[in-house]
């Protein structure tokens, strides 16, 4: 039989190289707490008859409602990218959808069972792929980009399993659509350079596809969606334009120009009554088959963008959009119902379970604070009188705690959260951090320009305390109010142990560009991390001491995303939540077991930036918050299944990639496998079975340069023999390694 390595080659010849992939099952690692169903933006619905329905969006999501979208269950697909466009068959069972992450290449899952299992058709690093329509089970099409030129439409007919190069076109491709047959099908464009837009039109299948006449569109005025009601007529809804063609697609006319981009329209039943979605809460209605349109007010408050649009018939319809957003009329728009539930739309900043797992509250911005006393199963929002940002919240007890941020607020509350209390902190500064070590007395704040003060009376009054100019984004006084450390911009750490009366710089990383937005000593004044981040400039770095801060190791991150909050349970068990690059790149939440020696990748189905993450009282229940849509998601098993990747300290002088043999080889459960770049590089690091089936994708980012080492855990898999592939620098390399119990 041919090996990994061949059979990849194989299938790249073929277009697009692509392989069945394991099959991940419904049940999914994360819960979310807030908004329901979820918070991640939607990008398209699809009514399959009046109680089926599914939505797609961001970080990985597919919802599902089997009642009219009374309930929707979050299914588990295998990934974290984000899905931007989906094709569900009418059988209700069989489903494809495509999406990407900047950085990160695409992925095309698929189920055949009604979402309760997915399939990775395709994991790419090259291909941007945004649009996808299947005809059947067997026939479908994918389109997108490389770049600025390159830009293809890719067509299989053996249900995704091998896809084959349709056509290259001028124009990254936005939307296709085959509306009745094999041959006869529709696609947009839109050049990023030149900033054209075009459709374009197949008769014979997608071989070929010919541009057709369309009015002049405003720069990005990009067409998003078709929808077609006749052989030859249509509808296009793109940016800030509706379409209509009464030709079968050879010429197009304009009907509607307005100011928003509208992303989807559909016609339920006949060529008279349609609807458009858009932006800025953006609902259009025409009864006349396009000659006029109304503007349906949706009664939803706050400026929402409104994705996708679908109508089972005339009356009954749904629209989704952004932070996670579901919309349904059964009037014919005249009226409609909002079925995301929970508190309002916040960014959320800092989390904290004081006592136990059960008890514990959220601070984020216009002032809010949230309060759960059931795990998270509800949260309520506690009055604070104030509308400042809120970045820090500590709770001491049951009873007392601070929350700071924005203009040199600090708040008080001294009976569990019913009231808080404004105290004068002396300065208008940011204030980024709030530690009170031992009791309500003795405290400390740090913020911007070097802001740091004390308190000795619980707040009533504060005194400025260091000599600093640089942003202090994060304290940590571990056991008492004399030894304390402070984190600096330009990646320097200083210490005191004398409660703030003089500090001493511990650590100077010499990085002008760095911020250093955590820093923990969590179980005594010895052993402590830090995380230092550079806005995207490079790779984000962990720090660890384990002798009081006099010497500081440090770890690459493996990824570009600020690091912003450390939970440390055990000595052993850690997580770190980082910056998920809002919406481009699926949000990253990192796990250590070993003390911050390896670091592991934790796939959470938020596709925004993970801000504060909150292990309570243990390893198995965690919470992690967000900066968009008032996330709020849970874990009751650590996290789930991790991928763990250490990043050796820098230093190393390498030549070329090498893929070191995995060890121990055979393995029981897991094994340490380990390779060196000679330069930053994007990685691929793919496990296949004993025939060339692709099992799992262990790395598929960015990593910098140096030795790397990964832990491949095997649960689940049967034992037997399997092939791990190395992709970096344009060299590929394949071992063997064998999984014994």
């Amino acid at each position: 039989m041919q090996s990994p390595t061949n059979y990849l080659k194989g299938l790249v010849m073929a277009g697009l190289f692509s392989f069945p992939s394991m099959v991940f099952p419904q049940q999914s690692d994360w819960i979310w707490q807030n908004p329901k169903p979820q918070g991640n933006d939607l990008y398209q619905v699809n009514i399959i008859h009046q109680n089926l329905a599914y939505a797609i969006g961001n970080g990985g999501t597919v919802m599902k409602s089997a009642d009219g979208g009374i309930t929707w269950d979050i299914l588990n697909t295998g990934t974290t990218r984000n899905l931007r466009q989906a094709d569900f068959l009418q059988n209700g069972l069989t489903g494809f959808a495509v999406g990407y992450a900047q950085g990160e290449g695409s992925s095309i899952i698929k189920t055949t069972d009604g979402g309760i299992n997915w399939q990775n058709l395709n994991s790419n690093p090259i291909y941007y792929l945004s649009s996808i329509n299947f005809i059947d089970e067997q026939t479908g099409y994918v389109g997108g980009s490389i770049g600025l030129e390159r830009n293809f439409i890719f067509k299989t007919t053996d249900g995704g399993l091998n896809w084959a190069k349709a056509d290259s076109l001028d124009e990254g491709i936005i939307a296709i659509r085959f509306p009745f047959d094999k041959l006869t099908g529709f696609a947009s464009g839109h050049h990023n350079g030149s900033g054209n837009n075009s459709i374009y039109k197949t008769i014979d299948g997608g071989t070929s596809w010919v541009r057709k006449t369309i009015p002049v569109l405003a720069a990005f005025g990009d067409i998003k969606s078709f929808h077609f009601v006749s052989n030859q007529i249509g509808y296009a809804a793109g940016n800030r334009t509706i379409l209509k063609t009464t030709d079968s697609g050879e010429t197009w006319v304009s009907v509607y120009t307005g100011n928003n981009s509208y992303k989807s329209i559909c016609f339920p039943e006949n060529e008279t009554t349609g609807y458009v979605a858009g932006d800025f809460n953006t609902a259009l209605k025409t009864t006349d088959g396009g000659n006029n349109w109304q503007t349906l007010n949706t009664n939803v408050s706050g400026t929402y963008f409104y994705n996708s649009v679908d109508f089972i018939n005339n009356q009954s319809g749904f629209i989704v959009g952004s932070n996670g957003i579901v919309l349904k009329t059964a009037d014919g728009g005249a009226n409609w119902s909002n079925l995301r539930t929970g508190v309002p739309y916040f960014f959320l900043n800092s989390i904290d379970f004081p006592v136990n797992s059960q008890t514990g509250y959220i601070s984020g911005s216009t002032g809010v604070i949230l309060k759960t006393i059931n795990g998270g199963d509800a949260w309520v929002q506690q009055s604070t009188n104030t509308s400042k940002n809120l970045i820090k919240i500590q709770l001491l007890d049951s009873d007392t705690g601070y929350a700071v941020g924005d203009y040199g607020t600090i708040l008080k509350t001294v009976d569990g959260g019913q009231n808080w209390n404004s105290l004068t902190g002396g300065n208008t500064k940011l204030l980024y951090d709030v530690e009170f070590p031992v009791n309500s007395t003795t405290g400390y704040v740090s913020g911007e320009s070097g802001r740091l003060a004390k308190t000795t009376d619980g707040g009533k009054t504060w005194s400025p305390i260091g000599s600093f100019s640089k942003y202090i984004m994060a304290m940590s006084f571990p056991t008492d109010n004399l030894i304390g450390y402070v984190a600096t911009e330009n990646e320097r750490i200083y210490k005191t142990t004398d409660g703030g009366a003089n500090w001493e710089l511990k650590h100077d990383g010499n990085s002008p560009a760095s911020y250093m937005y955590d820093i923990l000593f969590p179980f005594d004044s010895q052993t402590g991390y830090a995380l230092s981040s550079t806005g995207g400039a490079h790779n984000s770095k962990i720090l660890k001491t384990t002798d009081g801060g006099n010497s500081w190791t440090t770890t690459d991150a493996g990824t570009t995303s600020n690091l912003y909050n450390i939970s440390f349970p055990t000595p052993q068990v850690g997580y770190l939540a980082a910056d998920g690059m809002y919406g481009a790149k699926p949000s990253r939440l990192l796990k250590t077991t070993d003390g911050g020696s390896t670091w592991n990748i934790v796939p959470v189905p938020y596709g925004y930036s993970l801000t504060s993450v909150c292990f309570p009282k243990g390893v198995d229940t965690g919470y992690v918050v967000g900066n968009q849509s008032g996330a709020i998601l849970k874990t009751i098993n650590g996290g789930g299944i991790y991928t763990s990747i250490a990043h050796i300290p820098f230093g190393n002088q390498i030549s070329d990639n090498t893929l070191i043999r995995n060890y121990p080889n055979p393995f029981n459960e897991s094994t340490t496998i380990t390779w060196q770049l000679p330069k930053e590089a994007h990685v691929i690091l793919k496990v296949y079975d004993f025939t060339g089936r692709e099992v799992k994708t262990l790395v598929d980012y960015e990593l910098a340069k140096g030795d790397h080492q990964l832990i491949f855990n095997a649960m689940g898999l049967p034992t037997g023999v399997y092939f791990y592939q190395l992709q970096a620098n344009g060299k590929v390399e394949t071992k063997k390694m064998v999984y014994v119990r």
